[in-house]
């Protein structure tokens, strides 16, 4: 009876062994679920990370519809509040917990340096970026061959490029730029520029400072046409043939610069459009 009683209690050792395993096995379940739940809250996250960049480059592409169709008027209720013509304006919006701020510009009241740099040379575009353009950005000196000037984007334009590296973001471009493009039709609007712009321009072209009968015109109401503006000028045909050219009173290019403050994985993004109706032509460039 001793006998038997003894061999049906279990081995200390063989218990030991069986609760060591036990222990190990929940150990190990216990760090595969933690692995689990982690891997699980990184695909979460991870999907609202792209769910939340889906919806803002959405809500990037409806901004840039909306200003473009309302930028004449984003443009002239700065000019009301600011007393004089506004070549641009900045606005932020804010859409549920994403938060937009947008740069949208006149082009047509800059002086577009492709074509001035075709028709006039280095020397005078280089000349009027030294002038006009802002935050310390200096002329590319690489820019030579005419066929590519035409297809140069912001940051080719400056001396050591335009990235974000260096400092020249979208929003360093978008305030140095807010008196020279490289789009539109290549003619300065004269209603819509400011004094700066008119008397750099005619200084390189005739030689002088521009006149008061000219820098007048910018928020003249109603906006007089090129013809009547010329003649007020009273100029020598030889003037009139090098200033003509570079001259109106109307204009249909703009641009928008669209910073999500909100989210930087986007970067900034600038649109620009120009022409009217179904002839509108637009870009895109991110930065």
């Amino acid at each position: 009876m001793t006998s038997n009683s003894a061999g049906s209690r279990k081995s200390p050792k063989r218990s030991g062994f069986l609760l060591v395993t036990v222990i190990a096995m929940l150990a190990v379940v216990s760090l595969m679920l933690s692995q689990l739940a982690s891997r699980s809250m990184r695909s979460a996250s991870e999907a609202l990370r792209v769910e939340k960049d889906l919806q803002a480059r959405w809500l990037t592409g409806s901004l840039r519809d909306v200003v473009f169709d309302n930028a004449r008027g984003i443009l002239r209720e700065q000019s009301l509040r600011d007393g004089v013509p506004a070549i641009s304006a900045e606005r932020q919006i804010r859409v549920g917990e994403h938060l937009f701020r947008i740069h949208v510009s006149d082009e047509s009241a800059k002086l577009n340096l492709p074509m001035i740099r075709l028709a006039l040379g280095t020397e005078t575009v280089d000349s009027l970026m030294q002038q006009l353009v802002g935050n310390g950005l200096s002329p590319n000196p690489e820019i030579e061959d005419p066929e590519l000037i035409l297809g140069k984007r912001w940051e080719e334009w400056f001396d050591s490029g335009g990235s974000t590296s260096d400092g020249r973001s979208g929003k360093r471009l978008a305030f140095a730029t807010k008196r020279v493009t490289l789009w539109g039709s290549g003619k300065l609007n004269l209603t819509a520029c400011d004094a700066a712009t008119i008397d750099a321009l005619w200084r390189e072209l005739v030689g002088r400072p521009a006149p008061d009968e000219l820098l007048d015109v910018p928020g003249e109401l109603p906006p007089p046409n090129i013809s009547t503006v010329l003649a007020r000028l009273a100029l020598r045909e030889t003037e009139l043939a090098k200033v003509s050219p570079w001259l109106e009173t109307t204009g249909s290019c703009y641009s928008v610069w669209i910073f999500a403050d909100s989210n930087s994985r986007l970067g900034d993004q600038l649109f620009v459009e120009w022409g009217e109706g179904r002839n509108r032509s637009q870009r895109g460039y991110r930065y």
